[in-house]
């Protein structure tokens, strides 16, 4: 009897799982979209697990097997996903229709995760009022007068670290971390990482925290993919997505510097700084800081004024309600945290293929050289640096080309339906938009394998909604002027003082590694710094 019921109870849950796995199965065509054929519970993502495809893959098959479609239903595990493929769709998403996407789409438990209360998590009216003083700490003003005199200083001291290398190859993306975390640690936090040091391992405390997060186990990976596939589970069960010793560490390093600070009156010109600033300006009852209106528009550069623009559209459209205080020690924590964990990685591979491609267009190289050569002089500047036309150019061509392998997303907030189409796009769907598959599109880039910086030359030939590497619209990167900066000072010093040689361990060609988050290069990137006997001296 008893092993009666164990055989009715164990089909019961069986045909329960099955029935869970299987109830998306023919959502899209149900709804009438395009549609890619899916597997019960796995969806299109079994490729994914057993590590045959890198997720880019996968959407990249998508994208260009529905061609002429608006856009492409699929599954993730067993949840419905909508691929945009058309530019003009994705441009009424992301910009016109925002209101119905405004939010990115990942769901963490911020009881469970404090450091995931951050910018890309945050919605609704504590999002809008918390980005809307954020832009105040990226103007090209603060950038310039707080950052870049930072990140000129320390990529010479990464010039000093690769001439001390020159014999040996060196893996690009390796020598870009380093520099980026340096560069990161000083502009946020106002410390030095001093990752070019060749320390005991753990004798770091920041750089043993940042590499817990870089480098994850294996469970928090599972953990990662578990809240991915259904973000219900994390708060069911309880765990922390975030390894805790991060957490424990950047909590307790935020308060004890500011409690620093505070006692001894000293000041840096840093991220954190800024953030204590806007801190202090909420502690007064009738001070809010700066409405977006009141900011002198001759502080602004042309990238400034296209973002404040769009915030403050935003505003006028859906106004916030009664201002409250969203500037916490929390707050402070978990934006000086993504400064650093969400802006280290991104850099550093934009870089190390933007060395790759130095290495293996001499032609470009040279002429590279040759601008910085002739505009910067003797001396980098960040006003002369603005007048590198062609290292601008050579940048955007690195992004469109080894964009990252990660999509944008959005999550529909109420139902939407697709114009001039009786498609529905049902309340909670994610939505995605694969910037690598429309940037290599031959309909948008012709001869999209080849790097040619010249493609951007002319930005009106560039249509809109095809070129997106810091999204677009209300939720755009406020940060993007930041990493261009950082990414242009870092090229000019290097270029300036080497010429970059591609060595035979890299493996050509490239392929993105399955796992990697940000698209990194199976094998790295293995390059040669020869010093140039023309040098810019970047500290006269």
């Amino acid at each position: 009897m008893d092993f009666f019921i164990t055989a009715i109870l164990g089909g019961i849950i069986i045909f329960c799982l099955y029935w869970l796995a299987s109830i998306n199965v023919n959502y899209w065509e149900k709804l009438g979209f395009p549609h890619a054929k899916s597997l019960p519970f796995f969806g299109n993502t079994l490729d994914i697990i057993l590590k045959k495809k890198s997720l880019s893959d996968v959407l990249d098959e998508i994208y260009y097997k529905f061609d002429g479609e608006k856009c492409v239903g699929f599954l993730q595990f067993f949840n419905p996903v909508l691929l945009l493929r058309d530019p003009e769709l994705i441009q009424q998403i992301l910009i016109k229709d925002f209101s119905y996407f405004n939010d990115q789409g990942f769901v963490f438990d911020k009881t469970l995760d404090p450091l995931s209360s951050n910018l890309f998590n945050l919605s609704g009216n504590l999002w809008k009022s918390t980005r809307s003083k954020l832009l105040l700490t990226f103007t090209s003003n603060k950038m310039k007068t707080n950052m870049f005199g930072q990140i000129k200083s320390l990529s010479e001291q990464a010039v000093s670290y690769i001439k001390n290398k020159t014999s040996n190859e060196l893996e690009s993306r390796d020598v870009m971390s380093k520099l980026s975390l340096n560069i990161k640690g000083s502009i946020a936090y106002g410390i030095n990482a001093n990752a070019f040091s060749e320390e005991k391992e753990g004798s770091n405390e920041f750089l043993t925290a940042c590499k817990l997060f870089f480098g994850p186990s294996l469970l928090q990976s599972i953990k990662f993919l578990i809240s991915m596939a259904s973000p219900r589970i994390q708060t069911l069960f309880k765990y922390k997505v975030l390894d805790k010793d991060v957490e424990s560490f950047f909590f307790k390093f935020v308060e004890d510097t500011m409690k620093y600070r505070e006692e001894t009156g000293e000041r840096r010109n840093d991220f954190l700084q800024l953030m204590i600033d806007l801190k202090k300006q909420e502690e007064n009852a009738h001070n809010f800081g700066k409405n977006l209106d009141e900011v002198d528009k001759n502080d602004l550069e042309e990238s400034d004024k296209y973002l404040f623009e769009l915030q403050s559209k935003l505003e006028k459209k859906e106004p916030a309600d009664t201002p409250t205080k969203v500037i916490t020690e929390e707050c402070i924590a978990a934006h000086t945290f993504v400064f650093i964990s969400g802006g280290t990685e991104s850099i550093s591979t934009a870089l190390s293929f933007a060395v790759y491609e130095l290495a293996v267009n001499k032609d470009i190289q040279k002429r590279l050289q040759n601008e910085v050569d002739s505009l910067l002089s003797t001396d980098i500047s960040y006003e002369k640096l603005k007048k590198c036309k062609y290292l601008d150019n050579f940048l955007k061509e690195v992004l469109r080309k080894h964009g990252t392998a990660t999509p944008l997303t959005r999550r529909c907030s109420m139902d939407y339906q697709i114009p001039e189409t009786n498609m529905i796009v049902k309340k909670g769907t994610l939505v995605l938009i694969s910037q690598r598959s429309l940037q290599r599109d031959p309909k948008y880039f012709p001869n999209p394998e080849k790097f040619d910086p010249d493609r951007f030359d002319d930005p009106n030939t560039i249509i809109k909604g095809t070129y997106l590497p810091f999204g677009d619209g209300p939720r755009m990167c406020i940060a993007m002027r930041l990493a261009m900066l950082e990414m242009k000072t870092i090229l000019a010093i290097l270029i300036s003082n080497f010429n970059i040689i591609l060595s035979n361990k890299t493996r050509e060609p490239l392929q993105i590694e399955k796992t990697s988050f940000f698209g990194r290069a199976e094998g790295g990137i293995w390059v040669r710094f020869e010093e140039r006997k023309k040098v810019i001296n970047a500290n006269e």
